[in-house]
């Protein structure tokens, strides 16, 4: 990230969550429409990257294996 332009982290954390959507699993979900309804999210609240960070956050396998039901 950068000091003298924060909001250029913010398209960091962003593009790394559309990644991890891009990867992920959504078994019994239309993933087309899943990805599309996360970039859709991630599009409309990028200005604090809450909802990208959340993305990020719970797809970490230490995550997973704490609260999954898998």
């Amino acid at each position: 990230m950068d000091p003298f332009n924060p909001g250029a982290g913010l398209h960091v954390l962003r593009d790394r969550a559309m990644m991890a959507a891009d990867r992920a699993a959504y078994p019994g979900v239309d993933s087309a429409a899943a990805k599309e309804r996360i970039e859709y999210l991630l599009s409309r609240h990028s200005e604090d990257a809450e909802v990208a960070t959340l993305i990020l956050r719970t797809g970490r396998p230490e995550y997973q294996r704490a609260f999954g039901h898998t």
